[in-house]
């Protein structure tokens, strides 16, 4: 009995010290649907110059490609095919490999090795994509 009293009360203190942490925290955090939590880094002294202000551009950049390709296909709500916030995969350009923001805070957008080329900007899927997130300047700079 005695060991499931400090079984308890450890476990208590653990998640009170974790709970006090997350608090402690200067993050800013905004709910979005499903339970998840994004969090856009704003006070860590490690971060390189400007990476809060290009982690919002590049934020803002992805939505607009995903807003766009929700406007042109819909949103799939069939949990039996495999889905990118609400996108079937085959929805997504052909060029495109994924995406991710760096280190420095800018949007990174993977290009099928098929349609690279030393050119690419002259290309009409890189036109397409500049199109889809509104311009060149906040788009695919190398």
């Amino acid at each position: 009995m005695k060991r499931h009293i400090h079984l308890g009360v450890t476990l208590f203190l653990a998640m009170v010290i974790v709970i006090a942490l997350r608090m402690k925290t200067n993050k800013k955090a905004a709910e979005a649907g499903d339970g998840i939590v994004l969090e856009l880094n704003t006070c860590c002294e490690n971060l390189p110059e400007g990476f809060s202000n290009n982690q919002k551009v590049a934020n803002d950049i992805y939505s607009r490609f995903l807003d766009r390709l929700i406007e042109l296909h819909g949103v799939t709500v069939d949990d039996s095919v495999y889905t990118v916030n609400g996108i079937r995969a085959e929805y997504f350009p052909p060029y495109f490999g994924g995406a991710y923001i760096n280190v420095e805070g800018k949007l990174i957008v993977q290009i099928v090795e098929d349609y690279y080329s030393p050119d690419y900007r002259e290309s009409d899927w890189y036109n397409s994509l500049v199109e889809m997130v509104g311009s060149e300047e906040h788009s695919c700079n190398s």
